[in-house]
């Protein structure tokens, strides 16, 4: 269930004594590009020794795996039994917080038992009613805001001006913020009017800055202004840190799922998280560049919602399309993969028919060299295990 509000989560972490508020932290929202953010940011900090937890979703494999010290998920056995007085306390005080509020609370806690320093926090849908926008002003180092696009319509409002001020919900008064610069011009005036208001000084990079290069961050022509939010936010909130520190960080990033090469076999494929149409686009500029001077791509995909925009952004005539499905996820019941005659029906409007086919389960696939497996960060679940 997706409800949001801080109502719920204030009060049970009011009964685990309030963690959130015994470490600093970043906080990041967006709409793509805020994982790689918290990556760097992460690494960075772990990097020059300052003692870093870290809260990404949806957790990649195992639960645990969302809730990171140094840049290394927690045990299983400290997961469970964190999570296990979370839930015992919601239900004890009858609270009826969420999964992700559970799930943040644990993570929040996590970082106390941990004696965290720094905590890189990553929102989880929106940002101001998100459950993780119960980090205090004092604490919070730095707010960030990647790309904004539109995706949730339905929680977060079917305009990029009321996407972007549920997104800017995260900026703090007097704490300063960095947005990607290179947003649509609506979406950079809703989070300037925001910091205005908030007296926060916002700042907008555009590309990497002088120094850097493209070779000391992951692949993807996009990354070059998620490593320039990371670099601005760790410059702003650590002026002490060198050009190099910061940039050995940069190079020890990793951020499993999103443009990630990984073998199959005999076979290299290529991995990416991209769900949405903007993402989409990203991907493509990279399949484009290294993939299809070679031969027409191999697709194979599942989603969790229509996808006739997605593959309008991936899918060429000559291409091959092999539709597939995720299985249930016990912690999100509500996420339901679509269903493969949905997707081949919208992939024949961009290849011919006799290139798309679908199969019950990604294990099933026969994988070439030209292959591309994206659509939803759950497919990849299932393929990583």
């Amino acid at each position: 269930m997706i409800d949001l509000g801080l109502a719920r989560v204030t009060r049970l972490l009011g009964e685990l004594g309030n963690p959130q508020n015994c470490y600093k932290a970043f906080h990041v929202a967006g709409t793509n590009g805020k994982g790689s953010v918290v990556s760097y940011l992460s690494s960075i900090l772990t990097y020059n020794g300052v003692r870093t937890g870290r809260f990404t979703s949806p957790f990649l494999i195992n639960e645990e795996d969302a809730i990171c010290i140094n840049n290394r998920p927690i045990t299983r056995q400290l997961y469970e039994d964190v999570k296990k007085a979370v839930d015992a306390l919601n239900i004890q005080k009858t609270i009826q917080a969420t999964e992700f509020e559970r799930e943040a609370a644990t993570a929040f806690e996590v970082f106390r038992r941990e004696k965290v320093e720094v905590a890189v926090i990553e929102v989880g849908l929106g940002g101001l009613l998100d459950a993780t926008n119960v980090l205090m002003k004092e604490n919070v180092l730095c707010t960030a805001i990647t790309k904004i696009a539109f995706d949730h319509e339905g929680f977060l409002g079917s305009s990029l001006t009321q996407i972007a001020t549920q997104k800017a919900g995260i900026i703090k008064p007097g704490v300063p913020c960095v947005a990607d610069g290179t947003n649509d011009t609506e979406v950079l005036q809703v989070v300037k009017s925001v910091a205005d208001m908030k007296s926060s000084l916002l700042y907008t990079p555009v590309g990497l800055p002088v120094g850097y290069s493209t070779r000391d961050i992951l692949e993807g022509e996009f990354q070059k202004q998620n490593a320039a939010v990371a670099v601005q936010s760790i410059s702003v909130a650590y002026p002490q840190f060198s050009r190099g520190m910061i940039i050995e960080g940069l190079r020890n990033t990793t951020w499993p799922g999103r443009l990630q090469w990984i073998d199959m076999g005999n076979q290299r494929v290529l991995v990416d998280g991209a769900h949405n149409p903007s993402a989409a686009i990203e991907l493509a500029k990279y399949v484009q560049e290294h993939m299809r001077p070679k031969s027409p791509i191999t697709w194979v995909v599942a989603f969790s919602k229509p996808c006739d925009d997605i593959l309008a952004q991936l899918v060429q005539p000559g291409d091959k399309v092999i539709a597939t499905k995720f299985g249930s996820i016990a912690t999100m019941p509500w996420i339901k993969s679509l269903d493969p005659n949905n997707i081949c029906e919208s992939a024949r409007k961009y290849t011919e028919e006799s290139n798309v086919t679908q199969v019950a389960n990604i294990k099933d696939v026969y994988f070439n060299d030209n292959t591309v497996i994206c659509g939803s960060l759950y497919l990849l679940r299932e393929l990583y295990r």
